[in-house]
């Protein structure tokens, strides 16, 4: 496998720039990137936990965000808390339906008012 990175990542091998842990991360990437990874590793005497870091955070950056529209449903429903509470409301799913419903509020005092509107009867 180390036969696939680039030579100038092999180089700093032969030097003990880096070590095998490294480069078996840095596999990860290739061309360019692996290569700066590898120049970065060495400046900054990262350990192999923390090369792991960069190139997750190379690779997860090269991925396109995708983001999924609300359904219209949803953000209706969310409106009408917000209005109903006073305060954000974020309604989160994923495909099976199972959820979070987050309410944000910045003071005790509006926490208290929220409380206040979900269970009026309350003294």
């Amino acid at each position: 496998r180390l036969n696939k990175l680039e030579d100038d990542v092999k180089t700093l091998m032969e030097h003990g720039d880096l070590e095998f842990g490294h480069a078996k991360v840095l596999l990860g990437l290739s061309g360019d990137e692996q290569v700066l990874a590898a120049r970065k590793v060495v400046a900054k005497e990262l350990t192999v936990r923390e090369t792991e870091k960069l190139v997750n955070t190379i690779v997860e950056g090269e991925k396109p965000k995708v983001t999924k529209a609300k359904d219209p449903d949803v953000k209706l429903l969310e409106q009408q808390l917000v209005e109903k509470l006073g305060a954000k409301v974020d309604i989160s799913y994923n495909r099976k339906g199972k959820g979070k419903l987050v309410i944000s509020y910045a003071s005790l005092d509006e926490l208290d008012g929220i409380i206040a509107h979900i269970n009026p009867d309350q003294d």
